[in-house]
């Protein structure tokens, strides 16, 4: 028997694996590595001394530098026990209640009475996303930002092949976010909290107490050649030195290695997890009467889901290195060989489990060994214990709160290399409460999900109550500012020494006058700035209307009269916000994407808490005779749309389909919406496009409204 082709991404691998199996524990490829899919031989790969995880090429050390998954030795233990408190299986229980069961239930109570919804967006990537953010004490409004920002670094760990250059950049803009965290001091809990306030673990490049020579590095810098940046283990670097006075130096981790230390358990702890629960989603629906024999026996749920983590695995395998002669499965292998353990083929050896390819929960209760799919010894996983309380709070909170959870149409392609599981897997919730579409609410306590698609033109308590209910889609007041005197306003912005562009990617062509609180991008130093300028900015941009008041000022006093609680400018940690930005759009390609606008997805201040709705109001100074529409669509974002709005500021026009409603306002006029929906501005064609605006928050009637830019 030869060794047939390996699987592609599309491919099933499941013949390849009992090819390699039938061929031997330990089967030497045409490529030259040695391959592992029986259970016991997979076993000594993973605990014979002298065979392990460290190589210079590892797809791992290429993006994180040595790091907890390849190091070895007393450096692997120094590792494992400065982030271990947080992963002990007695701590991670009493995440349950505090973080697991209530991220749970937010994510199923957005899939319940929705219709078809994508469970693999909308529910497996929520979820572990939220959790580690929890865990390692990173703010939960920046969870969906930082997953999709590790996209590229995860389709680089799957399948390392062309994908390092993306990697390494998307790397880079992740260690500015946290280190920002770490500079600003803004983990309150968490393990990054804790490894702040602790003495050191004693870890440097070189192993414990020492000095290394880890220096700063770039994407540049390791694609010319010059090997991976260090994992940041070096407390005299340049990172290291300004790190002195909130003490991680006395850890031995400077500033890089605390944020790639970070970085990886984010990547480790989302990814495996987000392609499990799609495959036990999947592997309860694909056959009628799963789900159902698991809501009459709630003793099932945990081998339901120990059965899915064997059968099919979220991580299909894993690399160990030779680093002398050893003996595998009695089979010689030389020093230098590369050993690709196939643990998920190991995972349906026969020898090690009956009928393994057959889905049987019960196997766990007739003492079956440990599946594999978390690794074995000294490497075994640390995050185990927190996946298994994410898959079974899952499945708990899902009975608990639905009648019943069905495929909605075709499951999306089971793909992937190392890590595999459902592309998409389009699934219909209903609650226990279930009689068809949810009645409008009446309470602002609960926005539905969509607007209704109805037009106010005035502006009074009425319609502004009826917009922050989404009772109306938008209030277009014509005429609201006088058109001469908006047009010499857009005329003295164009020519403003204070015009900038917005800094995201799909935002960038935009022009702002002055800074808008999105422009901050959660770096500290940006946030210290608008606060310092906003009095100034605010003051400066009242002077673009003179001898007019601006029209922000007018809908400033409007909402204060109209809204029963009042109105006042919004503070964050107690400095002022800026009011009054003024966008420009440019002729021939200035536009935005369909995104939406949420300040928690700015900023974790404690002022935005109890936030219900966000409206933005747009007052028109220039429009083009062609192009400048204003698109709305009504709805909110799904959460993989908003995971990419909040890293581009933008989605793909194609991928929402037509708006529901489009306007073309004239100038003077006023436009107000719910800022957390759906919404576009089109490419102006021919003349610019100049707006001044405003967001307006809500907390309910009795509280007043805020106001920012």
């Amino acid at each position: 028997m030869s060794l047939p082709p390996p699987p592609g991404p599309r491919d099933d691998p499941w013949q390849y694996y009992a090819a390699v199996r039938e061929l031997g524990p330990v089967v030497r490829s045409d490529a030259g590595t040695y391959l592992v899919a029986r259970y016991d031989a997979a076993v000594e790969a993973l605990t014979t001394p002298g065979v392990g995880g460290t190589h210079p090429f590892r797809a791992t050390r290429q993006v994180f530098g040595p790091n907890l998954l390849d190091t070895e030795g007393a450096r692997h233990r120094a590792l494992r026990r400065a982030v271990a408190p947080e992963f002990r299986a007695r701590t991670v229980a009493g995440y349950g209640e505090t973080l697991v069961r209530p991220v749970v239930e937010r994510a199923v109570d957005a899939l319940v009475d929705r219709g078809p919804v994508d469970a693999v967006a909308a529910f497996a990537a929520v979820v572990p996303a939220r959790v580690v953010a929890g865990v390692l004490g990173i703010p939960a409004a920046r969870a969906a930002e930082v997953y999709a920002a590790l996209g590229p670094v995860i389709r680089y760990l799957d399948r390392p092949a062309g994908n390092l250059a993306a990697a390494l950049a998307a790397r880079d803009r992740l260690d500015e976010r946290i280190a920002g965290l770490v500079r600003g001091h803004r983990a309150e809990t968490g393990l990054l909290a804790r490894l702040l306030r602790e003495a050191g673990h004693g870890l440097d490049e070189r192993g414990p107490i020492g000095h290394g020579a880890a220096g700063r590095g770039s994407a540049e810098r390791e694609l010319a050649g010059h090997g991976p940046a260090g994992g940041g283990l070096d407390e005299r670097g340049p990172a290291g030195r300004g790190l002195a006075n909130h003490g991680l130096a006395n850890h031995g981790l400077d500033e890089r290695g605390l944020v790639r230390l970070v970085l990886l358990l984010i990547a480790a702890g989302t990814e495996t997890t987000v392609r499990a629960l799609g495959n036990l989603l999947l592997a309860l629906l694909a056959e009628p009467g799963r789900l159902a024999a698991l809501r009459a026996d709630r003793s099932l749920v945990g081998p339901a889901v120990e059965e899915t983590l064997r059968r099919d695995p979220p991580l299909h395998s894993t690399l160990r290195f030779a680093t002398e002669d050893a003996v595998i499965g009695g089979v010689e292998v030389p020093a230098g060989a590369v050993l690709h353990v196939l643990l998920a083929g190991a995972n349906r050896d026969d020898r090690a489990y009956a009928a393994p390819d057959r889905w049987d929960p019960g196997r766990w209760t007739r003492g079956a060994p440990r599946a594999l799919t978390f690794g074995f010894g000294a490497h075994l996983c640390l995050g185990l214990p927190l996946a298994r309380l994410e898959l079974t709070t899952a499945l708990d909170v899902l009975l608990d709160r639905t009648s019943d959870v069905r495929l909605a149409g075709p499951p999306g392609p089971v793909e992937g290399g190392a890590f595999r599981g459902p592309r998409a897997l389009p699934i219909e919730v209903r609650s226990r409460t279930h009689r068809g579409r949810p009645a409008m609410p009446a309470t602002d306590s609960a926005l539905p999900p969509r607007a209704a698609p109805v037009v106010a033109h005035e502006l009074t308590a009425d319609t502004l109550d009826a917009l922050l209910r989404r009772r109306l889609a938008a209030i277009h007041v014509r005429g609201f500012f006088p058109a001469d005197a908006a047009r010499a306003a857009a005329a003295r912005a164009l020519d403003h020494p204070e015009l900038g562009n917005y800094h995201k990617a799909k935002s960038g062509s935009v022009g702002r006058v002055f800074t808008p609180h999105v422009d901050t991008a959660w770096d500290p130093e940006r946030v210290a700035e608008y606060h310092r300028a906003a009095p100034d900015s605010t003051r400066a941009s009242r002077a673009l209307f003179a001898p007019y008041p601006s029209p922000i000022d007018r809908l400033r006093l409007l909402l204060e009269e109209l809204w029963p609680g009042g109105a006042r400018l919004l503070t964050l940690r107690g400095q002022p916000c800026f009011v009054g930005a003024l966008r420009v759009f440019r002729p021939g390609g200035s536009q935005l994407f369909p995104h939406n606008d949420r300040i928690d997805q700015e900023t974790d201040a404690p002022e935005i808490a109890g936030i219900r709705e966000q409206l933005t109001a747009n007052v028109y100074l220039a429009t083009p005779e062609r192009g400048g529409e204003l698109h709305l669509w009504l709805r909110e974002p799904t959460e993989a749309e908003r995971a990419v709005i909040v890293e581009v500021e933008g989605l793909e026009p194609e991928s929402v389909g037509p708006a529901a409603l489009t306007f073309r306002p004239a100038v003077g006029d006023l436009i107000m919406f719910s800022s957390v929906l759906l919404h576009a501005v089109a490419a102006a064609a021919d003349e610019p496009r100049v707006g001044t605006a405003a967001f307006i928050a809500s907390r309910g009637p009795a509280e007043p409204l805020l106001y920012w830019s």
